[in-house]
C-alpha cells in the first residue's frame, strides 16, 4: 500500500517538478545571456543562443546580443547570432537595431554586413 501511495504521489508531483525545471532553466539561460551582454563577451553571447537562449532577448539597459556586437565590431559573432535566429532588423524598446548603431559609429564595414544580412535601410 505504501509503495502504491508512492507511486500516486510521484506521478502527481512529476508535471509539477518538470515544469518548475523548466522554468527555471529558462530563467538561467535567460540570465546567462544577460550577464554575457553586459559584459561585452560576443563569442559567449552567440554560444548561449546556439543552446537555445532567445535570440532576441533584451537587457534592462534595451541592449540585444545582436546589437551589443554591432557596437564591439564582432563579424563572426554577427554572423552566428543571425545564423541562430536573431533578427537583423529588430528594433530595442529605445528605438535602435543594430544597423542604426552601425550608422551611428560609422562603421561603414558594418553597416555593409548588416544590409548583406538582411537589413532594411529606413526608406524616407
Amino acid at each position: 500500500m505504501e509503495a502504491k501511495l508512492n507511486q500516486l504521489y510521484r506521478d502527481w508531483r512529476h508535471p509539477q517538478q518538470r515544469k518548475d525545471v523548466l522554468t527555471y532553466s529558462e530563467q538561467y539561460v535567460k540570465e546567462q545571456l544577460e550577464d554575457a551582454i553586459n559584459s561585452s563577451n560576443c563569442e559567449m553571447m552567440a554560444t548561449i543562443i546556439s543552446r537555445g537562449a532567445p535570440p532576441d532577448y533584451e537587457t534592462r539597459n534595451q541592449m540585444t546580443a545582436l546589437i551589443k556586437c554591432t557596437i564591439m565590431c564582432d563579424r563572426a559573432a554577427i554572423k552566428l547570432l543571425v545564423k541562430y535566429g536573431a533578427d537583423v532588423n529588430k528594433f530595442s524598446k529605445s528605438g535602435y537595431n543594430a544597423l542604426m548603431w552601425a550608422a551611428k559609429r560609422d562603421d561603414l564595414i558594418m553597416i555593409h554586413d548588416l544590409l548583406d544580412m538582411g537589413g532594411e535601410r529606413a526608406s524616407e
